[in-house]
């Protein structure tokens, strides 16, 4: 290529994965998403500060389609929030499921901060429902699938989740969520 273009990050940032919303690139990192666009001429991209206050971790990073709101980015951040990001405003929507509620084992603030890079998600578009793995201290493998319904913005746990990387295969005119484990 010879059309380049410079993140105006830190140099102890990097770019953690992106997704295209509305036309437009969004380059995710540990600190800040950027939003790019192709202007043409010289320099042919510009990029915008989109968020400053929350980056996302690795292989977290979906687009999804919410009913009443449209196409939607989420993404599980360093913090250990979920948020759903519309390409301008982002909203938290893991509190209910951040802290204990003497109801379930599990919540997110009990992910082990070692391992948050071995988190991932995919979003399960036979079931429409965001799946994330994550690893839940002591361990710093994955243990655990946090799952968010789409359609009924509902969440729900699943235990002994020992995946180490899931996709969503095309085969035959079915699409199934194949999990592949450690």
């Amino acid at each position: 290529w010879t059309s380049t273009f410079e993140l105006p990050s830190s140099l102890d940032d990097e770019i953690t994965g992106s997704a295209v919303l509305n036309k437009k690139l969004y380059a995710f990192s540990k600190q800040k998403v950027f939003r790019i666009s192709h202007v043409g001429g010289n320099p042919d991209f510009a990029v915008q500060e989109a968020k400053s206050n929350w980056g996302a971790v690795p292989r977290t990073i979906e687009k999804v389609t919410l009913p009443q709101v449209g196409e939607v980015i989420i993404a599980f951040g360093w913090d250990k929030r979920l948020r759903l990001f519309d390409g301008d405003e982002d909203q938290v929507i893991s509190d209910p499921v951040f802290e204990s509620n003497n109801i379930c084992p599990v919540s997110l603030s009990q992910v082990e901060d070692l391992a948050l890079t071995k988190s991932f998600a995919e979003v399960d578009t036979e079931e429409q429902v965001y799946k994330l793995w994550v690893a839940m201290a002591p361990s710093t493998e994955v243990t655990h699938m946090l799952a968010f319904n789409l359609r009924t913005r509902a969440f729900y746990w699943y235990d002994n989740q020992l995946y180490s990387s899931a996709v969503m295969a095309d085969s035959g005119n079915r699409r199934d969520l194949i999990g592949v484990r450690r």
